[in-house]
This record gives C-alpha cells, sequence and structure tokens, in this order.
C-alpha cells in the first residue's frame, strides 16, 4: 500500500495562496488533487464585501506543491508545441 505523503503548513485559500480569486474551475481541479492525495481541507466561513459563503482551505505545502508541478507540466508542453529553444 502507497504512504501518502503528509503536508504541512498553515490552512490557507487558493485566494490567500494565489493573490487573487481563483475561479471555480481551478477549485474544483485543486479539490479533485487534494482529494487524489489523500489532503484534507477544511472549510470557513467568508463574509466581505463582495463574498459571502464557505471557502475551502488547504495546507500551504500542499497548494505550493501543487502550483508548483502545474507550472512545471505547462513549460514541458510548450516546449513539446513550439520546441525546446
Amino acid at each position: 500500500m502507497e504512504e501518502k505523503k503528509v503536508y504541512g503548513g498553515e490552512f490557507i485559500s487558493l485566494y490567500d495562496h494565489l493573490g487573487h480569486a481563483a475561479g471555480g474551475k481551478l477549485g474544483q481541479k485543486v479539490a479533485y488533487a487534494a482529494v487524489q492525495c489523500g489532503v484534507k481541507h477544511q472549510v470557513k466561513e467568508l463574509k466581505t464585501s463582495y463574498y459571502e459563503g464557505e471557502i475551502y482551505t488547504y495546507p500551504s505545502e500542499f497548494l505550493t506543491e501543487y502550483f508548483e508541478i502545474k507550472k512545471a507540466k505547462e513549460v514541458i508542453i510548450e516546449k513539446v508545441r513550439y520546441g525546446d529553444k
């Protein structure tokens, strides 16, 4: 049986990690990746002038790794698509 990696760090939202709203599609992709990795999320209630409702938060280490891998994949796709220049 494969052991799941344990992620640490403060639980933060995608907004906190990215510095801007992530949107529903990206939120769903991150939630799916978290489930696949066995990462538990926490739900926070948020009430601001522009948003009211629940938000998911994840360990900061998980979000950092997720977006580093996502960026690396995008670079590889660009190299394959346009050649390694």
